[in-house]
Parts: structure tokens; sequence; C-alpha cells
């Protein structure tokens, strides 16, 4: 009985161990983002590559580049952004805060085949009680995520796919405006 006693310690301690450093690199996710929001980009910038090169967890390490995709968005380079989104998403496939922010790099960049891409990945993947606040200039929520596809949709002139997804989302001014001019009524 003895025997098993020291080695059944010795992992119950590691496992205390373990989960300590976890929730201390997460307390270090949410000060990265504290200090984007507070427009100390270089802090946030640092703060998230420290994470990188002190972790192996794949699901910390996914938010951490992610975190950087954040940063390189504020500092308007995209490709940056980007990358780092992508090596986010070879962490963790289902990162559908990445999949948001490779759309807004879309957006911005008005690659609207890209936008188009990946809204239709985190449509299949983000639930509708999805809800984004980590960085506050681009908090949003789904049908507000969905709204960004549907204009994608309307640029590239995806009728169909608009009609689609505008029977998913609740009416209001942008959604009717887009279905009028679906519609020719405008």
């Amino acid at each position: 009985m003895r025997r098993f006693i020291l080695p059944l310690l010795s992992i119950i301690v590691l496992m205390v161990v373990m989960n300590g450093c976890v929730a201390v690199k997460k307390y270090e996710l949410k000060n990265g983002y504290d200090r984007l929001n507070s427009e100390d980009v270089e802090s946030a910038r640092k703060t998230f590559e420290n994470i990188i090169s002190e972790t192996e967890d794949p699901l910390i390490l996914s938010q951490a580049y992610e975190g950087l995709g954040w940063v390189y968005i504020v500092m308007n380079d995209l490709n940056r952004a980007e990358s780092y989104f992508n090596e986010s998403l070879s962490q963790n496939s289902s990162n559908t805060d990445a999949m948001y922010g490779m759309m807004i790099c879309g957006w911005i960049s008005k690659d609207w085949r890209k936008l188009e891409e990946w809204g239709e990945t985190f449509r299949g993947k983000a639930g509708k009680s999805y809800s984004f606040t980590k960085v506050q200039k681009y908090s949003t929520n789904w049908d507000e995520v969905m709204k960004l596809l549907l204009a994608c949709y309307a640029i590239l002139g995806k009728n169909e796919k608009v009609v689609d997804l505008l029977e998913e989302l609740p009416a209001d001014d942008f959604t009717s405006s887009i279905r009028r001019a679906v519609n020719g009524e405008l």
C-alpha cells in the first residue's frame, strides 16, 4: 500500500502545479487584452509573445497567437494579423474568435473572398450565443458577425446566400435594406 501512496501523491502534486500554470497563463492572457484595450499595444504584444515562449499547451498557445492577431489588426498590419490568426487556428481549429479576426482582416482589406471563406467557417462552428468582448473596439455577437457575412454576400452578388442568411437574422434596418436591395426595391 505504501509504495502506491508516493507515486499517487506525486501525480496529484503534478496535476495541481499544471492547473496552477494554466490559471496563471489565463490571467496573463487577460492582462494582454487589458493592455491592448488601454492602447498599450507594445506591452500587449510582449505579453502575448511571452506566453507563447513559456507554454506548450495548444489551447493557451491558440489564445496567445490570437491575441497577437488582434494586436496587429490594431497596428493595421493585416498580413501579420492573418499570420497569427492562422497560427492560432493551427493550434485549435475551433477558435471562433480567430475566425472572426480573419473576417475582420478580410473586411478591412476588402478581400471579400477571404471574408466569405472565414465567415462560412465561423457560421458552421459558432453558435448563436457567440459573443466577443476581448477587444473592445471589435466587440460583437453572432448576429453582428453574420451581418458582416451578409454584407459580403451582397457585395459579391450572391443573392441566394443573402436570402438564406437573412432567414437566420432578426429584422432590423440593416437586414431590411439588404432584403429590399435583393428584391430590386432600392
